[in-house]
């Protein structure tokens, strides 16, 4: 799968723009605020309806505009999909093959794209809910039942925790807990089948990509200590106390290591990023291998994110990945890019972009 066209109109500084796209490398070049990064958002925003700048809607859209526009055209084995997404200060529009369409989601399985930009470290440095993010990310295109659990147990939290905050009948809350425990283990288990299945890929590609001799790994923690029935039943005190519930897949996190000692004491900066290139491109591959699809992966600076020898360690495992890769750059000459032969490079200035032949 890739983008074999992109149509932006009054995102960030960009007034307008059509691009045809090469199915294996894009080059953005051009001067800070010059639009770069903005492109990469725009790809990723069509896919997630998040940006991972801001989460301020009006700050997308183009001064003294009223809405902006992203669009395009998908290519999967020679069978074409037109998506888009239309997104004011109070409306969105979402659009494939000219039919509107209720939910992102429905844009967001044909879309799988993943983002390396220059504040992705803090999947390891950052809140759990970054690493919740990570990982459910990968459950998604992995489970066809991950994001229909996910979501119904979203619902039955906040059940829970509105039943707690308003007084409740004990019964009513029983019955709750038990359709919200059913569904946790559910959602346990396809992300403890996940995190046992990527492991072994990252142990590959800590190979590949690590210089010095470091193993980086993942440790799960689902949530809770016990049965959830039993952690649920230690916690109802506490729950009642400060009416939420501590206790759960929303308290899943992961633990990041490097050497088998946590990365967020163990690992530098400059470590922690290219550990993050590391699960990102780990995950890729899963998907990869599972779906059978390539997907998109964009990389914002690469030259600020890697040093001259990882980033030609990073150039070959992309190129391998066969993904629709994007990257931008002040100065393309920055970047040993000749293992790509197809490839296309555009100039931006202003907003507006302008391929390099």
């Amino acid at each position: 799968m890739s983008l074999s066209s992109l149509t932006i109109q009054n995102f960030r500084n960009i007034e307008s723009t059509e691009l045809e796209l090469s199915p294996s490398l894009n080059v953005i070049f051009g001067q800070n605020g010059s639009g770069k990064t903005s492109l990469l958002e725009a790809i990723n925003y069509l896919s997630s309806a998040h940006s991972f700048r801001t989460q301020n809607v009006e700050a997308l859209i183009r001064h003294k505009q009223q809405s902006f526009i992203v669009a395009a055209t998908l290519l999967n084995e020679g069978h074409k999909t037109r998506i888009g997404i239309r997104r004011s200060k109070r409306q969105v529009l979402r659009r494939i093959n000219q039919e509107t369409i209720n939910r992102q989601i429905q844009i967001t399985h044909l879309l799988p794209v993943r983002v390396l930009h220059p504040d992705s470290h803090k999947l390891v440095s950052g809140s759990p809910r970054n690493r919740r993010s990570y990982l459910d990310w990968g459950c998604f295109y992995y489970h066809s039942d991950f994001y229909p659990t996910w979501a119904a147990t979203n619902t039955l939290l906040k059940q829970r925790n509105a039943l707690l905050k308003t007084g409740y009948n004990r019964r009513v809350l029983e019955a709750v807990d038990q359709e919200y425990i059913r569904l946790s283990e559910k959602l346990d288990k396809i992300r403890s089948n996940y995190i046992s299945e990527l492991l072994p890929i990252l142990n590959i590609y800590s190979g590949q990509l690590l210089a010095e001799k470091a193993e980086v790994g993942i440790e799960y923690d689902k949530g809770w200590k016990q049965t959830l029935a039993e952690q649920l039943h230690s916690d109802s005190m506490r729950d009642h106390k400060f009416k939420r519930t501590h206790s759960g897949p929303h308290r899943a996190d992961i633990k990041i290591t490097f050497n088998e000692i946590d990365a967020r004491q163990n690992a530098s900066r400059g470590q922690q990023k290219l550990i993050v290139v590391l699960l990102t491109l780990g995950q890729i591959k899963h998907f990869y291998n599972t779906a059978h699809t390539s997907g998109i992966l964009l990389i914002d600076d690469l030259p600020s994110e890697l040093d001259r020898d990882h980033q030609s360690r990073f150039v070959a495992a992309v190129k391998d990945l066969k993904q629709q890769t994007f990257i931008t750059a002040i100065d393309p000459s920055s970047m040993d890019l000749s293992q790509w032969q197809e490839s296309l490079m555009f100039h931006v200035k202003h907003g507006c972009f302008t391929e390099v032949l």
